[in-house]
């Protein structure tokens, strides 16, 4: 929250894009792990980190919703092994669980 008041006050038109390109970065990072890693290497803690390890200050319901939306995505668009899929909604169930948003 703080980044954000510092840069509406040097860019008040921009904050908005600066902080959409930092999740759509955020987004592209989980997704290509999620596409690239081996599959014993897939666990929410892995996906977890590697939005820490983008953002340490992300708030936790930003990172759940990147979660979910790449997920979705990659369940629709890229159809891959049964047993990959299986893995994904298991990944998505445990990110759910740990990170509790009410």
């Amino acid at each position: 929250m703080l980044l954000e008041a510092l840069f509406a006050k040097i860019l008040p038109n921009k904050t908005n894009i600066f902080l959409i390109n930092m999740s759509t970065d955020l987004q592209n990072k989980i997704h290509n792990f999620l596409i690239n890693a081996e599959e014993r290497h897939i666990n929410a803690t892995a996906v977890i980190h590697q939005g820490l390890e983008e953002n340490p200050w992300i708030p936790q319901s930003e990172l759940r919703s990147i979660v979910d939306r790449v997920v979705g995505y990659i369940s629709i668009s890229n159809p891959s092994s049964p047993s990959r899929q299986l893995k994904l909604i298991k990944v998505l169930s445990q990110v759910r669980y740990y990170i509790f948003v009410p």
